[in-house]
């Protein structure tokens, strides 16, 4: 598996879609026409979407549509906020996790990702991550933070 270079575009693309979910909370995917020009920037992903490394949680349903999604159990707390469709990393992270070997017969899943790409963790996270889209990304953003051994490359299932 190769590790993907993102671009400025695609990250900053990926902020938006964070942005206009956290806007809208829906519990179901968003319609095209319900997605507004722009929205405002002075907000924080709510903690809850992140684990305790810090690596943003997104699942995606039966449909592969990705939402965001929390980790204390079956999507309890805010439930569900979708992204929009039709951005490249959104695509990638729900395509990556259809080819994952331990998706297995089910559609859907979770992945952890972070400023290394996106992770498959199954149990209770003692095993080793399987990296299902490996990346550089090429700047820091608010979204994640870094794994918390940085100092570590590849981190581990790479």
């Amino acid at each position: 598996m190769g590790i993907w270079r993102m671009s400025e575009a695609q990250l900053s693309e990926f902020e938006e879609a964070i942005v206009i979910a956290c806007h809208h909370r829906s519990a179901k995917p968003l319609e095209e026409e319900e997605i507004e020009e722009s929205y405002p920037q002075d907000f924080e992903t709510p903690r809850y979407f992140q684990n305790s490394h810090g690596e943003l949680v997104v699942s995606v349903d039966a449909n592969w549509v990705p939402f965001l999604d929390n980790t204390k159990g079956y999507n309890r707390g805010a439930k569900r906020w979708y992204l929009p469709g039709g951005g490249d990393i959104e695509m990638m992270l729900a395509e990556a996790l259809s080819r994952s070997p331990t998706t297995g017969w089910r559609s859907g899943g979770r992945l952890f990702v972070s400023g290394f790409g996106a992770f498959r963790r199954e149990g209770s996270g003692n095993e080793e991550d399987e990296a299902v889209l490996p990346w550089v990304a090429p700047r820091t953003t608010y979204l994640w933070r870094l794994h918390p051994d940085s100092s570590t490359w590849p981190p581990p299932g790479m």
